[in-house]
């Protein structure tokens, strides 16, 4: 983003970060009363620029210049006239949430329904805050991941050599390049190309805003896959996820990956815990390592799992959410499997747009679908919190149930689902993600921004943010005279790798500065020296 807002008020109206600007017009607060103006509002009718006052007893208005005016020439006059305080480029309202540019996508409800497009708008590219590649594992019967929107989403083990028959990197796995698959017969990297896993799979991580066919919940996040059929392959497939964390942790995230999240559509429809008594404690060991998991409940009519049975969903675990089916009118899909005890919360699944075996662009239903989402939104969230990402590695444990917590008690709230789900909500990843928010801004209080003085000797003037709220914020620049000489209007997005804001001030003349941070209602001015 660097010098691009100053960029484009320079050469016309164009987009930064979806905003647009209206050509030749300002917003502008004034420094003098209006009776003070005559000398600045002759000038103006002179020159046909037309000010409009915004309220009589308010120092604020609108410049609009004539269309034969110059960008530049209109900062110049801005920037040079003393009785203005403050001026920017007049903005286009925008729509809420940001939809991607992938050509299925106006078939994809779901992802609006859950706000997935209002946190794509924040942070979106996959890393923790701590610099981490996100990565969600999950098992189906196989998977068609070689098309084209999913392939760049699937997690690739580099140190492991593909087809040489060795385990190059020493986890215990050969040739697990593309994930691992207990199916195959030679207990490497070949998936089946199986349809469900396909479906599930792409409105999962299908890549997002490149222009092709759908986008996933997790638009950037790596997929890390495994493929089964039967008991066996599933505690297998569990066994991989965890060695593969483990490995990332005590690697230093050289090797391995750091899994975050497990999800699963599969499952035994009609069992209880002590029908399969290896199952259900692996979630407690994956939560030990920090890894949260989901499951889809079963897809039959009048089907209370406490009563008729349902694995995974049963297993008494704190790090498991298992999750049950929704419609397009957030109504309880009557064929889904249900538990007030049970089944945690609810997802939008049912006559979703997905992606079937060989690219075909389809419509599925069911809690296969749902789950998989609730998944994606889990590892969405970790890319926000510092804090949070911190105690994920310190104490895995309590920051699982924290998490939880926030996915199944930040929801949207359902009369249909509120007898027959533990939380009587549907799942909202943007609303989980500003109860996050709220936990990052308790643990933290300290300055807006931390002003780095030496690189200004190269003409660089580096502001360091150091609060974890979202929102719109404006930095600007004043010269010693007290005039504004650079400004920033941007949207916060804490939890990002780098929330560094660089300014180029190498044509500054040496001399003292001023850099006023305004932020919610709060205003922070700082000085710095240009030598």
């Amino acid at each position: 983003m660097k010098y691009l807002l100053l960029l484009c008020i320079l050469v016309g109206s164009c987009d930064i970060n979806g905003q647009e600007t209206i050509p030749h017009e300002y917003f502008v607060e004034w420094r003098q009363p209006k009776a003070h103006l005559n000398s600045f509002i002759a000038n103006c009718k002179l020159n046909h620029i037309e000010i409009q006052y915004l309220d009589s007893y308010q120092p604020f208005g609108i410049i609009t210049f004539p269309a034969t005016f110059q960008r530049e020439d209109e900062i110049k006059l801005l920037t040079n006239e003393s009785s203005i305080k403050h001026f920017h480029a007049s903005k286009v309202l925008q729509a809420r949430g940001c939809s991607p540019n992938d050509p299925s996508y106006n078939r994809q409800w779901n992802m609006g329904k859950m706000e997935f497009d209002e946190v794509w708008c924040y942070t979106n590219e996959g890393i923790s805050p701590l610099g981490d590649t996100l990565v969600i594992g999950l098992m189906d019967f196989g998977f068609d991941f070689r098309l084209n929107d999913i392939l760049p989403n699937v997690f690739v083990n580099h140190h492991e050599l593909p087809n040489n028959k060795i385990d190059d990197d020493g986890n215990g796995y050969v040739d697990d390049y593309y994930g691992y698959s207990p199916i195959s017969i030679n207990k490497n990297d070949e998936h089946p190309e199986a349809n469900h896993g396909t479906e599930v799979i792409s409105i999962l991580g299908a890549k997002g805003n490149n222009g092709k066919d759908i986008t996933g919940a997790a638009q950037n996040i790596k997929i890390l896959m495994c493929s089964g059929m039967s008991e066996s392959h599933m505690i297998a497939c569990y066994t991989y996820f965890y060695k593969m964390k483990e490995l990332y942790l005590q690697s230093g995230g050289q090797k391995g990956a750091y899994v975050v999240a497990t999800s699963i559509s599969l499952g035994f429809n009609s069992a209880f815990p002590e029908d399969h008594p290896n199952v259900c404690p692996l979630y407690d060991w994956l939560g030990s390592i920090g890894i949260m998991n989901v499951c889809a409940t079963v897809n039959e009519p009048d089907h209370d799992i406490g009563l008729k049975g349902d694995i995974p969903s049963l297993c008494p675990s704190d790090f498991l959410i298992a999750v049950t089916n929704t419609d397009m009118n957030d109504r309880f899909v009557p064929s889904s499997g249900y538990s007030k005890l049970h089944i945690d919360i609810g997802a939008s699944g049912e006559e979703v747009a997905v992606l079937q075996r060989g690219g075909m662009l389809g419509s599925s239903s069911g809690c296969s679908l749902s789950a998989p989402q609730v998944g994606a939104g889990i590892v969405l969230l970790n890319q926000f919190c510092g804090k949070y990402a911190q105690l994920l590695k310190n104490k895995p444990e309590d920051a699982l149930k924290l998490l939880k917590s926030m996915i199944l008690n930040c929801g949207d709230p359902l009369s249909s689902l509120s007898n027959i789900t533990v939380s009587g909500n549907r799942f909202n990843v943007f609303k989980s993600m500003l109860c996050l928010e709220t936990y990052c801004n308790s643990l933290k209080e300290q300055s807006f921004m931390e002003i780095e003085v030496n690189p200004l000797k190269d003409g660089n003037l580096k502001v360091n943010l150091g609060f974890d709220q979202f929102g719109p914020y404006t930095l600007r620049i004043f010269n010693p005279l007290g005039q504004m000489i650079d400004f920033l209007d941007e949207n916060h997005r804490p939890g990002s790798v780098d929330q560094t804001i660089e300014r180029d001030v190498s044509n500054y003349p040496s001399g003292i500065y001023y850099i006023q941070f305004l932020f919610n209602g709060k205003q922070e001015t700082k000085g710095f020296v240009k030598y």
